[in-house]
């Protein structure tokens, strides 16, 4: 039998951020057997606001997601109708916002090494506030220097995200934000997280019945933490 030959690791987002998006999902699968690797909520008010939003990380939003790489930060994630997808280049001839593939250099003006600093960087700034970026696109003699401007989003709920973001480490464990009887925080891992789903929706006489794995708004708001999400329903 020949050699299965290697495959690099891939990323691939479903849903959208966008506010005029249908969507109450951002997905990302990796091609790794098709693993989902994060969940974000994504569902929109009749005003176009996020019904849920992290009340833990009030930074903006950009939707990439990124490794670190040689000098500098590999996107590997942007997320459809994210502020990232939505980036104006500074060259009218660039068509599009970020890529996956694009390498951030330098993060407003100063010099990006790990995702660390990107993230940090991020975390400083509020919803609204623009960001610069420049970005080292194509390989190579191809290779060129972009620059992006793009405004923060709000950061919503991450429904499902991994456990560790070690890259020497592929990620096997993930979390998902529930919500006690109590009222307190609680990260748990998949397997339990899901059985205590499961029984919120058992209690629920509007969901209990139903084959479906969306539940209704409010057996939505008591599975998801309080202190990482409001509802403005």
């Amino acid at each position: 039998m020949p050699a299965t030959p290697d495959v690099p690791l891939q990323w691939l987002s479903l849903g959208s951020y966008a506010p005029d998006s249908p969507c109450q999902l951002l997905v990302t699968l990796s091609n790794r057997g098709a693993a989902i690797e994060r969940v974000e909520l994504v569902e929109r008010t009749a005003a176009g606001q996020l019904r849920f939003r992290d009340l833990d990380n009030g930074g903006g939003y950009t939707g990439l997601q990124c490794q670190d790489a040689p000098q500098g930060c590999r996107v590997t994630v942007v997320g459809p109708g994210t502020p990232a997808a939505l980036a104006v280049p500074g060259d009218a001839a660039v068509a599009g916002g970020l890529a996956p593939g694009d390498v951030v250099v330098q993060c407003q003006g100063g010099v990006v090494r790990t995702r660390d600093e990107l993230e940090s960087r991020i975390a400083e700034l509020r919803p609204g506030q623009s960001l610069d970026l420049r970005v080292r696109r194509g390989d190579g003699a191809d290779a060129r220097t972009l620059a992006f401007v793009l405004t923060l989003g709000v950061r919503p709920l991450a429904l499902l995200q991994a456990e560790s973001t070690d890259q020497d480490d592929p990620v096997s464990s993930y979390l998902l934000g529930l919500h006690r009887r109590q009222g307190e925080s609680l990260m748990l891992p998949l397997g339990q997280a899901l059985g205590r789903a499961a029984a919120v929706i058992a209690e629920c006489p509007q969901c209990h019945n139903l084959d479906t794995v969306s539940p209704c708004s409010i057996c939505a708001s008591s599975m998801v933490s309080g202190t990482r999400m409001r509802s403005t329903l």
